[in-house]
C-alpha cells in the first residue's frame, strides 16, 4: 500500500518533467503584490502598539494567543513583532 502511495507520486513527478522538458524558462513580471512589497516601511513601537489596541476584542479557538492575553503584553511583545 505504502509502495503504491510512493510510486504515484514518483510517476506523476516523472510525468510533470517530462511534459515540460525542453520548454523555455518562464517570464516572471512583478505584479502589483510585488510592487507592493518593495514599499513597506518600518513601523515604531507606538504604531505597533496603537494598531494592537485597535483589534476587536474576538478570537477563534485556532488562534494562538488571545486578543487580550497579546494587549495585555503588548509592551513585552511589540520589541520581537516589529
Amino acid at each position: 500500500m505504502a509502495s503504491d502511495f510512493q510510486k504515484f507520486f514518483i510517476d506523476k513527478i516523472a510525468a510533470v518533467r517530462a511534459s515540460t522538458d525542453g520548454a523555455s524558462n518562464p517570464a516572471f513580471c512583478p505584479s502589483r503584490e510585488d510592487i507592493g512589497l518593495n514599499a513597506l516601511k518600518s513601523v515604531d513601537f507606538e504604531e505597533v502598539t496603537t494598531l494592537i489596541s485597535s483589534l476587536p476584542n474576538k478570537q477563534c479557538r485556532s488562534d494562538l494567543l488571545l486578543t487580550w492575553l497579546l494587549k495585555e503584553c503588548t509592551a513585552e511583545l511589540v520589541p520581537f513583532i516589529r
